[in-house]
């Protein structure tokens, strides 16, 4: 396939954000807390809260040194200590909203956004993950250069085109027995409880013509949660709850989701009422008709252009959007799974090979993976507490 195929000829997201959080006053910064390496590039939604705090907790540093310069009105004094703002009251009852509102907004910065697990495959080993497939033509690549296929960076790269390509029932091996197949990769050694979010980018490649496609065009790119990762999950088959699509809209059912093996077809969880892409709602929200060569894709698909996804677990609700955009809500309450793992998938929902002339051109890409908390209701609470009594003690202050 040649590389003018692929080229991407509009883009929908902004740049991530590079700028980091700024310090406190002088000497004084906040950082959110990681288990994981720091990547700058992987945590634009962090910064955005940080930098956030960071104003509301810049506002309250030069809030307490007017009271420092105004002994006589605010009878008060601040100061820093490795790193805390202190405020030391001659009356206790006079401001207590500041310290409250630096503890509120503090606990609310350490809990937000917390990185369970991130990768963006530029240097990770193919032995980080596990690639399970359900035939020999069923594999993936980890550490791949997508720049070899004229795909532009992820959205949230920061320039670099290194991700983790899958390609399902690829020709030139046996056809499978099944009526679907896939393959889906797991990274080794992780496990996720709680509340958390799973964001990724996805970039899905299919054959022309556009927009129907070429042989074989029509398989899924997805991910999901509470897998073992000891055995493979796709269209069919697996032992977790994953959230996928087409690239090409070929299917009655584009945008589904799977508890274990079983495809959920209940149409009032999805947001636009249904799973075909010819909804309006797909296309209403800015999925498809992307300019390829002389041709378009199908309104309201995916393929042939970066999106970012979300998949969120709160309780037994699991959300996915992309782009933004609520695609469905799960209701896991009494569904059993086969652990704790995050999963991606490549899934052919058809017997039926693509050309081995074409095989280069049908894949799903991931990058950017990026696991975090999703913080207890409680510290949006705290968050707006904080905010709420800082901005009550400046009201004071003016009258």
């Amino acid at each position: 396939m040649k590389s003018t195929r692929l080229q991407q000829t509009r883009k929908r997201h902004p740049l991530p954000l590079s700028q980091q959080g700024r310090g406190l006053g002088e000497g004084f910064s906040i950082q959110s807390t990681s288990t994981a390496s720091a990547d700058p590039q992987s945590l634009n939604s962090n910064l955005s809260t940080q930098l956030t705090l960071n104003s509301l907790l810049n506002s309250l540093m030069a809030r307490a040194k007017t009271i420092q310069r105004s002994p006589s009105k605010y009878p008060c004094r601040a100061r820093r200590s490795n790193h805390i703002l202190t405020l030391a009251m001659n009356k206790p009852a006079t401001l207590p909203s500041y310290a409250f509102a630096a503890a509120s907004l503090l606990s609310a910065l350490a809990a937000q956004g917390q990185v369970l697990f991130q990768d963006n495959f530029d240097t990770t080993p193919a032995t980080a993950w596990t690639v399970l497939g359900g035939t020999t033509g069923d594999v993936a690549t980890i550490g791949f250069d997508y720049s070899t296929l004229g795909i532009p960076a992820a959205p949230n790269s920061g320039g670099t085109r290194i991700g983790a390509i899958l390609y399902a029932n690829q020709p030139g091996n046996p056809t499978p027995t099944t009526p679907t197949t896939g393959v889906s990769i797991m990274p080794v050694g992780q496990s996720f409880a709680g509340d958390y979010q799973l964001r990724y980018d996805v970039y899905q490649g299919y054959p022309g013509p556009y927009p129907a496609g070429g042989a074989g065009s029509t398989q899924i790119t997805g991910a999901g949660l509470n897998a073992s990762g000891n055995v493979p999950v796709f269209a069919g088959a697996g032992d977790a709850v994953w959230f996928g699509a087409t690239g090409d809209g070929g299917s009655g059912t584009d945008y589904r989701y799977y508890f274990n093996a079983a495809h959920q077809q209940n149409l009032s969880t999805y947001a636009a009422g249904s799973q075909n892409n010819s909804a309006t709602y797909y296309a209403n929200n800015g999925f498809g008709s992307v300019q390829v060569g002389a041709e378009t894709t199908a309104p309201g698909s995916l393929g042939m252009e970066w999106h970012q996804v979300e998949i969120t677990k709160i309780g037994n609700t699991i959300t996915w959007s992309i782009d933004g955009i609520r695609i469905a809500t799960a209701d896991v309450s009494g569904q059993t799974f086969g652990g704790n793992n995050i999963v991606f998938v490549q899934s052919d929902i058809n017997t039926g090979q693509t050309t081995e002339a074409l095989e280069s051109q049908l894949f799903g890409l991931i990058d950017n993976v990026v696991v975090t908390v999703v913080p207890e209701p409680s510290t949006f609470a705290l968050l707006g507490l904080g905010g709420a009594f800082l901005f009550a003690a400046r009201r004071r202050q003016n009258s």
